[in-house]
């Protein structure tokens, strides 16, 4: 019996393969896991990509309805949500919560293209909840604006949704191995990202066989665009000096006084000794209009940019984004991309930027360039801010140019 399912395991995830085969990368490196108690019901996977598999589950259910549960598996390993869900900024976090949402973007790639599953296993779906979730926003904004919803966290999390192990985010379950169990060690790092890179490859060339990704498969895979400033440029007038001072960290400077010069110094003799030169970039500080006005498609456009201006800034400066409506939201600092994916853009009915201003300029450390993402629809500070070099404003808007303050660079966002 034990051979006949490991058999219609092999079978289902070749059927997988045959219907996408771009998932390939992810499918053939999935280890097979038998779970014979109760812990598990179905199937989960972990962060070292090892498949657990309910044994009376796999015996129920046929090759073509197991290839789907294969596949809903395997996209929790391309989406790296476990990596995802420690990232997130916010404690306590809620495991339950983070596989709900993001099993509801999972299927809804799935019931798209077509997949059938068992009928005693129906997906979890966007539309089971109503407006508490939006199949228009990233796995992280879902999960927010499912935790500003405290009575569904409550009730959701005392109703038994299926859970998909530590793949999908959270603690090692009870049932899983070791990450390095001999039997079926965890895969590399160096392995997944490769089967990952693999994976997008695929989705872009699409394979003649099988049958081309789903367009939401696509689209979530690249969430985030291309920003459509070129950040390096832009802040190259403020950030060129600071940035090649920090470049010079390796050579001396006459600027500073060398710490060695007392013990050189005699009655006679006062000798002069650079010092090292170790100044960081400019600081960035991002106001992010979450006004109702700014839908989603704008704020995804709004991420994409926020990600340049990471990008741009690079590894040694963090960016403070403050999201602003009516009033402005506490500040996030991102320093990475699963960061910038992991901002939680609060908002109320209201427009005021200039409260974002105010908050800026009340951080610990101002900020040496503010960068404002809105659509125009605002009042604007009549002054520029002290001690601020630049001041530039993305508009989503064209009829909006001509009401920037002349002290901002308005720079509108092609749509």
């Amino acid at each position: 019996m034990a051979n006949q399912n490991e058999q219609k395991l092999q079978a289902a995830r070749v059927l997988a393969q045959m219907k996408w085969p771009y998932l390939a990368g992810v499918l053939f490196n999935l280890k097979f896991v038998e779970v014979t108690t109760g812990e598990l019901d179905t199937m989960g996977v972990d962060a070292g990509w090892r498949l657990y598999w309910s044994t009376k589950f796999v015996a129920d259910h046929t090759a073509r309805e197991l290839a789907t549960v294969l596949m809903h598996e395997c996209l929790h390993c391309m989406f790296d949500h476990p990596k995802r869900f420690d990232a997130l900024p916010v404690s306590p976090k809620s495991q339950q919560v983070w596989n709900i949402v993001g099993d509801c973007a999972i299927n809804k790639i799935l019931l798209e293209g077509g997949l059938p599953f068992p009928l005693d296993a129906p997906p979890v779906t966007f539309e089971f909840f109503g407006d508490r979730l939006d199949p228009a926003l990233s796995t992280e904004q879902n999960y927010f604006k499912f935790l500003n919803e405290s009575d569904s966290v409550e009730s959701q999390e005392n109703q038994n949704h299926p859970d998909c192990g530590s793949g999908a985010g959270g603690v090692k379950r009870e049932y899983e191995l070791d990450s390095d169990d001999i039997a079926a060690p965890a895969i590399s790092v160096a392995a997944k990202g490769l089967a990952i890179a693999q994976v997008r490859e695929g989705i872009r060339n699409q394979s003649p066989f099988g049958t081309p990704p789903p367009e939401e498969l696509k689209r979530l895979l690249d969430q985030l665009s291309k920003p459509k400033v070129s950040w390096r440029r832009e802040l190259s007038v403020v950030m060129r000096p600071s940035i090649g001072t920090t470049m010079g960290r390796k050579d001396y400077s006459m600027m500073r006084l060398g710490r060695r010069e007392g013990a050189f110094r005699t009655k006679s003799f006062s000798p002069r000794l650079p010092a090292m030169r170790q100044p960081l970039p400019p600081k960035v500080t991002v106001i992010m209009d979450t006004s109702p006005s700014m839908d989603r498609d704008l704020l995804r456009d709004g991420l994409s940019e926020i990600l340049g201006i990471v990008r741009a800034v690079g590894a040694s400066q963090s960016v403070t984004v403050i999201p602003c409506s009516g009033k402005a939201f506490p500040a996030q600092e991102v320093r990475r991309a699963s960061q910038v994916k992991s901002l939680d853009l609060m908002g109320d009915q209201s427009t005021d930027l200039t409260k974002g201003f105010e908050a800026a300029m009340m951080e610990r450390k101002k900020p040496r360039i503010i960068v404002v993402i809105t659509d125009g629809y605002t009042p604007w500070p009549k002054e520029k801010p002290k001690g601020v070099d630049l001041v530039i404003v993305l508009l989503t808007v064209s009829d909006e140019l001509d009401e920037v303050m002349p002290w901002a660079k308005a720079i509108l966002i092609p749509a």
